[in-house]
């Protein structure tokens, strides 16, 4: 008769360090109560995903769930910040998609918001 596998560590083996934070929580990048309101009434405007051809050859019609900047903004200080012009509505596996094809399909790391010149 087959056995349950072991899910305990065994004695003597080294756990595997912490995964440090590689950047800051939502809101320390500036998505607070007063950007989940906005998400909330921008998704409510535009319910269908934005995304562009490069994203969705065939188009898009799935439902919004995210709320993306166009271009890179450096915080809720930024004025691009909330700009319409900046913001698109996208479906998440077309964020997945843009974010990964923007990031180079890795996360950016603490610090992740633009440098000051660029």
């Amino acid at each position: 008769m087959p056995t349950r596998p072991r899910t305990h560590q065994a004695r003597g083996t080294a756990r595997p360090a912490a995964v440090p934070e590689l950047r800051d929580n939502a809101n320390a990048r500036g998505y607070t109560r007063t950007w989940q309101q906005f998400r909330a009434a921008y998704l409510a405007e535009h319910p269908l995903c934005e995304c562009d051809a490069s994203c969705c050859p065939q188009g898009c019609l799935l439902p919004a769930t995210d709320v993306d900047h166009r271009r890179p903004v450096r915080g809720p200080d930024d004025p691009a910040f909330y700009d319409l012009d900046n913001l698109q509505a996208l479906a998440h596996a077309c964020h997945s998609r843009k974010t990964a094809r923007h990031d180079g399909g890795r996360r950016r790391g603490k610090g992740n918001m633009l440098p000051t010149g660029v």
